[in-house]
């Protein structure tokens, strides 16, 4: 209850981006689900990691300047200091998700033994493949 009353209390500027965000991706999710594609998902994934991170970093830094002006408000302090987290959050998700993830490949290679396997058998297991082009570290 104390959460809503918070955010109910700071400036609408300070919620734009948290309304922006899940109606936006609303729409993404719900368009997704209609007509899946990986275009929808890469629009998705970098609304969520480019253009949202910015909205609520900007909203964040507005009202930390407001708040610096007036010296009072601790809803926005509060929600300045929410929405960058939040911000920061995303940026990092991008920069694990594209550059850190990616590049962690498992190659792992399992023996056993069975009295009813009678020649070797080799098995390739691929699994969580989610890139909307294959590029020179995946031909790899």
């Amino acid at each position: 209850m104390m959460l809503l009353k918070r955010m109910l209390d700071a400036p609408i500027y300070m919620t734009a981006p948290g309304v922006v965000f899940l109606l936006v991706d609303l729409g993404l999710v719900l368009l997704g689900l209609l007509r899946p594609s990986f275009s929808i998902i890469r629009t998705t994934y970098n609304f969520n990691t480019i253009v949202a991170p910015g909205m609520f970093l900007a909203a964040a830094l507005l009202g930390g300047v407001v708040w610096y002006k007036r010296r009072n408000g601790s809803s926005l302090l509060w929600a300045s200091t929410t929405c960058f987290c939040v911000g920061i959050a995303l940026v990092c998700v991008r920069i694990y998700a594209t550059h850190i993830e990616p590049h962690r490949l498992v190659l792992r290679e399992v023996s056993f033994k069975s009295s009813k396997v009678v020649q070797p058998l080799r098995i390739l297991h691929i699994s969580d493949i989610q890139s909307d082009q294959i590029g020179p570290y995946e031909q790899e």
